[in-house]
């Protein structure tokens, strides 16, 4: 009898300490959930997503990403990783790096309170119906009245920031605050003159002043004329109040096609190199390719940076002939840049890959090496549309990576945006 009741007894220490155990992670995994963080990626290249603390990387975050923390801190090598969900309905996302994520609200709170009232309206209507929360921030960073904005998911309704309890955490609203925006600087009284000061009939938004230019994003792009004809994705200009080459001096928009995925510019000087475009026989399914550009800017190498692979169909996603399917590895930063043929003349745009994330949702699996460029003849369009004088290369003779990597980097530029 002593023994079976030391049994039950070892089994019900056990149980209840196994259940403290439980209750101890649950808790430590709601209160962790609590956390409502935004992506901030001090480099402006999106965040990582692995699949375990260092494991490989399934995917990214842009920058301003809402994210909940599911799970605790892991601590791998000295650095921190959580594991986030998304903000809305906490679907699993990932693992990312602890430091890239701007958990804290105290200070935008406190910079809310400090930013001048007249920022708080739009320069026009008071509400706009918008898709998502980065489109309203979008809409607020073009409005130089603007300041601070929430988002309601439900209505899907954007407005200017109407008070700090904007900023709590709701199931329905999302809230973001222009950190470049700054108060109206003044004069003190003592150091100008009152007579010499001429009345003014400014609106309190002509009076401000503007904020200073922020890097939100990198991409690629190349020279397809010695004029200094530039071209590069459609959405990698997107947004940009202006866009910086890394060679060429400064450029202007000429033309965008976003239904091709395809912009224009014009650098204000000549250019030594441009690519030349492919002639004669058109790209075949498993071609050799290289795809150059400057992918994840302050992370890896400040130079032009290869990846090579293989044209796996000559048709993009849902059958797309504006796009086709490569091997080659693309990250982001790449797109904009070149995918030259075996022949080193360019073959492509390239545009980005498919998001993996996602297609594990949809389909279970993790999609493997499926990426994507413009198509030669949708690019050639474009060109021709716009009066672009290109080259072609009829030339059959293939070349070595070695030597098309050389000579494409004398003509694939970093590209920065700005707003």
């Amino acid at each position: 009898m002593a023994v079976a009741i030391g049994g039950q007894m070892r089994q019900y220490l056990l149980f209840s300490f196994s259940a403290a155990i439980a209750i101890c992670l649950v808790w430590l995994t709601e209160a962790s959930a609590q956390e409502r963080c935004r992506v901030m990626d001090p480099t402006g290249t999106p965040l990582n997503v692995r699949t375990a603390p260092n494991g490989h990387i399934v995917g990214t975050l842009s920058n301003g990403t809402l994210v909940k923390i599911l799970d605790r801190p892991s601590d791998v090598r000295g650095r921190t990783w959580v594991y986030v969900g998304r903000y809305e309905d906490r679907v699993p996302i990932g693992w990312v790096y602890r430091d890239y994520l701007d958990c804290t609200r105290s200070a935008a709170i406190e910079q809310f309170r400090r930013l001048p009232g007249q920022a708080f309206k739009w320069s026009g209507q008071e509400t706009f119906t918008v898709a998502n929360s980065d489109e309203c921030e979008r809409r607020c960073a073009s409005d130089g009245s603007c300041a601070a904005f929430t988002f309601f998911r439900t209505s899907k309704q954007c407005r200017p920031m109407q008070s700090v309890s904007d900023l709590l955490d709701g199931q329905d609203a999302e809230s973001g605050i222009r950190l470049s925006m700054q108060a109206p600087k003044t004069v003190p009284p003592s150091t100008v003159p009152p007579s010499a000061v001429p009345p003014s009939s400014e609106t309190p938004r002509q009076q401000q002043q503007p904020s200073a230019p922020i890097l939100i994003s990198s991409g690629s792009g190349f020279f397809v004329s010695s004029e200094g004809h530039l071209v590069t994705n459609a959405h990698v200009a997107a947004g940009c109040t202006y866009v910086l080459s890394s060679r060429g001096g400064k450029i202007n928009r000429v033309a965008i096609d976003e239904a091709s995925d395809l912009a224009l510019y014009i650098a204000s000087e000549k250019v030594p190199f441009a690519a030349h475009l492919r002639g004669g026989r058109g790209p075949r399914v498993g071609e050799p390719v290289i795809a150059i550009g400057f992918p994840l800017k302050g992370l890896l190498s400040s130079d032009a940076i290869i990846t090579t692979g293989a044209i796996s169909a000559l048709a993009g996603l849902k059958n797309d002939r504006r796009k086709i399917q490569i091997t080659a590895p693309v990250q982001p930063g790449n797109s904009g840049g070149p995918l030259l043929g075996e022949n080193g003349s360019a073959v492509g745009v390239v545009v980005g890959k498919l998001d993996a994330l996602k297609m594990a949702e949809v389909i279970g699996d993790i999609p493997q090496n499926v990426n994507f460029a413009v198509s030669l003849g949708t690019l050639q369009s474009f060109l021709n549309a716009n009066g672009v004088p290109y080259l072609l290369d009829d030339d059959t003779a293939t070349k070595t990576f070695a030597d098309i990597a050389a000579d494409g980097s004398r003509y694939t530029v970093l590209l920065e945006c700005f707003r």
